[in-house]
This record gives C-alpha cells, structure tokens and sequence, in this order.
C-alpha cells in the first residue's frame, strides 16, 4: 500500500503560504502547517489543518517536525537570519530524506548581484541548489497585495503614494496566482525537478498608472509622490530598523529604477492554465480593504 505523502508548510503565516496550505487542503492532502507563535494557529485551526510550533533557529525544531515528510514549501521573512536558516531547512530535509523542496525567493534573485536583496535572495537559493535534493524555486515580483500593509494603508488614507521610484514599470503579482502555483508544482513534483520560475503579473504598470486605477474604483483621486532616497532611509531610520535591513530596501529600490520588474512571463499560465489576475480586478475584488 502507498505511504500517503504528506505536505509541509514552513512559515506558515504568510499570506501565500497559507493560502497554498488552504488549497492542498481543500484537495483532499495531508497538510502540516508550521508556525512560530502559537497565537497564529487559530486560522489553520478553522480548516482543521494541523499545525506544529517550529524555531527556523534550532536545527533540532526542524529535523522533529520534518520527519516523514516528502514534500515541503517554505518561505521565509527576509532579514539576517534567512540565509542560516535555510541552511538548517536543508540539513535537516537531506536528514530526514524529504523528497521534494519549494522555496519562496524573489524575481532576479542570484548569489552574486550587486543588489543586496537580490544577493541574499540568492545565496539563499544556491544552498537549495547544491543540495542534492530535488526542488523548485519560485520568483515572485512585487506582490499587489503589499498595498494592504500598514505603510500603504496610511498614505492612501491621505490619498498618496511616495515611494523611491522613477517611472518605470513593475509586472505586479497576485499572491493568490502564486499560491496557485506552488500548490501545483508540489502536487506534481515529478514534473518540476529543480526547476526555477519567475512569476510575474499580466501586464507592467507604473507606480502612477497603479494610482489611477486606485483613484477610478476608490472614487477619489490618488496621487503618486516620487520621493527621494534620503527621505527612505530617514522613515526607516526612524522605525529602528536595522542597517542590514535598510540597506537590502534601498537595493531593492535600485532594482525595480534600473527596469529589472517590468519584465513579464506567461509561467502562472503555463503551469496553472489560468491567466494572472490583472491589477484593476484586484483592486476592484479589495476595494474594502482600502475604504474601511
């Protein structure tokens, strides 16, 4: 009789990586959610997903959680920590012989960039590359729903968006067509050995194009602000953030002001058969997120 494969979320609690447990779910498979706070089950809780507590830190945490499982997803925060921990991610995979592993990276990511987002992002991948286990690594662009984070939120409450960006174009993508994807490739992992996708959305748009349409559905006018880099680094000064962190956004602004977003792909298409959610019928499906 055939070992009924079992699923693993790591990092559980972002947005695609709960909504990629929410479909392996609803499909009938043996999910196992890992979150760090034990405050963050209830949601899982509510799909009767179960859910382990896991330290990202302790190699221990995560050789105990992933034994017996064949097929793992995991995303993490990007901060000083995430290179380390991928590393323990991977010891213990190889350990524990998992058979199939997805990370979570970002559009553009390789070790040697000379954009330090980019270059964390890949020297993170790298370590799944060179480990002999079969994977795949997605690559997301922008995410449409970061207009939700509490940054967006209270400029569009005074009708702005300043961000540190010329006019350039960005192919914004929906978390909800990501999910789709990796629900995908981890229900059929033969198909995608150590593979690497970029994801991106249906069209390229300008911060002030992204404007115009919030300004058309919301009924107000939304003006886009460019700002200076300075300006950036004061307000994330003034959040205590650290120079680790700072410097990795700020590099991350020079990769979207030397064109590396606007580039599109048809890879949600090819692998989900669906198109990518275009931005104005996001907006228009979240339109209470931004009138409450």
């Amino acid at each position: 009789m055939e070992t009924e494969i079992k699923f693993l979320i790591l990092g559980a609690t972002h947005n695609i990586a709960f909504l990629t447990a929410k479909i392996l779910n609803e499909s009938g498979k043996k999910v196992i959610a890992a979150v760090e706070n034990p405050n963050e089950v209830s949601p899982f809780e509510a799909l009767n997903i179960e859910t382990q507590l896991i330290d990202f830190d302790n190699i221990d945490s995560i050789l105990k959680i992933t034994k017996g499982i064949k097929r793992l997803f995991f995303i993490l925060p990007f901060n000083e920590k995430m290179v380390s921990r991928t590393e323990n991610i991977v010891k213990a995979a190889k350990k524990n012989n998992v058979k199939f592993l997805v990370r979570y990276s970002t559009l553009g990511a390789i070790f040697d960039s000379k954009y330090s987002f980019i270059k964390h992002n890949g020297n993170a991948d790298k370590i799944v590359m060179d480990s002999d286990i079969s994977h795949s690594i997605v690559k997301p662009n922008i995410l449409m729903q970061n207009l939700f984070a509490k940054e967006y939120l209270e400029m569009l409450k005074n009708n702005e968006i300043k961000m540190p960006f010329n006019e350039v174009k960005i192919s914004f993508v929906d978390a909800r067509d990501i999910a789709n994807v990796v629900a995908e490739i981890l229900l059929e992992a033969e198909y995608h050995h150590n593979s690497i996708y970029n994801l991106t959305g249906a069209e390229s748009i300008t911060y002030k194009q992204v404007c115009e349409v919030l300004s058309k559905n919301l009924k107000r006018n939304i003006s886009f602000h460019p700002c200076s880099e300075e300006e950036i680094i004061k307000e994330l000064k003034n959040k205590n953030l650290s120079e680790f962190l700072i410097e990795a956004m700020i590099s991350f602004a020079h990769f979207i002001n030397d064109e590396f977003a606007a580039a599109g792909s048809n890879t949600i298409r090819q692998i989900t058969g669906k198109n990518p959610i275009r931005f104005e019928k996001f907006v228009q499906e979240h339109l209470k997120n931004w009138n409450s």
